[in-house]
C-alpha cells in the first residue's frame, strides 16, 4: 500500500507538471490548437494550400522571366508580333467577306482565309525549321516581321485598285505567304529563348504561350471592335451631315 501511494503521488506531481506547461502555452490554459474556438481562418487555410502556393510560385516564375532584359526585349517583339497576327487574320477575314454578296459567298470568303492560315503549318513547317537555322535568328526575326508587314498592307491597298474578285484572291494568297513566313519565324525564336533564360525554359515558354494565345487575340478582337464602331460612328455622322446641307440647300431653293 505504500509503494502504490508513492506511485500516486509521483502520478499526481507528473500530471501537475503537465497541466501548467500547457497553461503556459495559452493565456486560457490550454494550447492554441486545443481550444475550442479557436478554428483556421479562411486567409490561413489559403495561405497553407497546395495550390496557392504552387499558383504563388508559378506567378514567382513568370515575374522572375521577365526581369531578364534581354527575353523581356524578346518577349515584348512577340506579343507585338502575335497581336498583329491575330489583328490581321480577323481584318482580312472581315475585309474578304466584306468583297463579296451573299451568305454563302461571304461565309466560303472568311473560312478560306482561316484555311489559308492553317495550310502552311502543315506543308512547310519542316522546310521551315531548316532554313531558320541555316541564317542569323536576330535577322531572320526581323526580316520577317517585315515582310508580313507589308504583305498584310497590301491586302487594303488591292481593295483600291483591284475589282473584288481580285482583291479576295489576293486575300488568300497574301495569307498564305504570312502564315509561310511565320513558318520561318517561330523556330527562331525558338531557339534563341533557351540561350536567353538558363534554367527558366519552362516559365519562358508558358509566358509566350499565355502571350500568344491568351493576350493577344483578346486584343486583337477589342480593338478592331473599336476601329469598327469608330468606322460606324464616322460613317454615320457624315450620312447626317449630308442630310442636313441637303435640307438646307433644298430650303434656300424653296
Amino acid at each position: 500500500m505504500a509503494v502504490r501511494g508513492v506511485g500516486g503521488g509521483r502520478y499526481a506531481r507528473t500530471a501537475n507538471r503537465r497541466n501548467r506547461v500547457s497553461a503556459r502555452q495559452s493565456p486560457l490554459g490550454c494550447r492554441r490548437s486545443d481550444h475550442p474556438s479557436r478554428s483556421p481562418t479562411i486567409r490561413e487555410a489559403a495561405i497553407s494550400s497546395p495550390e496557392t502556393t504552387q499558383g504563388n510560385h508559378s506567378a514567382a516564375s513568370l515575374l522572375g522571366v521577365l526581369r531578364i532584359r534581354p527575353f523581356r526585349r524578346l518577349w515584348l517583339t512577340l506579343g507585338l508580333s502575335s497581336f498583329g497576327d491575330w489583328l490581321g487574320l480577323l481584318a482580312t477575314s472581315l475585309f474578304a467577306a466584306g468583297h463579296v454578296s451573299g451568305s454563302f459567298a461571304q461565309g466560303a470568303a472568311f473560312g478560306g482565309v482561316v484555311v489559308m492560315k492553317l495550310l502552311p503549318a502543315l506543308v512547310l513547317l519542316p522546310l521551315a525549321g531548316l532554313l531558320a537555322d541555316k541564317f542569323d535568328r536576330r535577322i531572320t526575326m526581323v526580316v520577317c516581321d517585315v515582310a508580313r508587314f507589308v504583305l498584310f498592307l497590301s491586302i487594303p491597298l488591292a481593295g483600291l485598285l483591284a475589282s473584288p474578285a481580285a482583291v479576295v484572291t489576293w486575300a488568300l494568297i497574301a495569307t498564305f505567304l504570312v502564315e509561310a513566313i511565320s513558318m520561318i519565324w517561330i523556330p527562331a525564336k525558338e531557339a534563341a529563348v533557351p540561350n536567353l533564360v538558363p534554367g527558366r525554359l519552362e516559365a519562358a515558354n508558358q509566358l509566350s504561350l499565355i502571350t500568344t494565345y491568351g493576350i493577344a487575340p483578346v486584343l486583337a478582337a477589342l480593338v478592331l471592335a473599336a476601329v469598327e464602331r469608330a468606322a460606324l460612328r464616322s460613317l454615320a455622322n457624315e450620312q447626317t451631315t449630308r442630310l442636313l446641307l441637303s435640307s438646307r440647300s433644298t430650303s434656300r431653293f424653296t
